[in-house]
C-alpha cells in the first residue's frame, strides 16, 4: 500500500539570500569561503536553484552563521499540493 505524502521539505535558499540581499552565487561562494568553508561554484550554484537530496551540517551550519538565520528559515514543512502529487 503506497502512502502519499501530505507535507514536503521546501528549500528556501534563494528566498533568504534575496532577503539578505546576496545576489550571486559568486558572493555566497565568498563569504563561505572567509567562514573557511570551501565549496565549487558548481556545487553551490546547485544547491541554490534546487533542493539538494543531501546537504552536509557544516555546510547547513555555515549557511545558518552567514545569514543570521534558523534552520527553519532554510528548509519548511509545506502541504502537498495536487500539482505537486501529479508531478511525482
Amino acid at each position: 500500500m503506497e502512502t502519499k505524502l501530505k507535507k514536503r521539505l521546501t528549500w528556501r535558499l534563494r528566498v533568504m539570500l534575496a532577503e539578505r540581499n546576496i545576489t550571486t552565487a559568486t558572493e555566497l561562494k565568498r563569504r563561505l569561503n572567509a567562514f573557511g568553508y570551501e565549496i565549487t561554484a558548481s556545487q553551490l550554484t546547485r544547491i541554490i536553484k534546487e533542493r539538494p537530496e543531501r546537504i552536509s551540517t557544516d555546510l547547513l551550519d555555515h549557511l545558518l552563521t552567514i545569514l543570521h538565520c534558523q534552520l527553519t528559515d532554510l528548509l519548511r514543512l509545506d502541504p502537498v499540493t495536487q500539482d505537486d502529487e501529479n508531478a511525482c
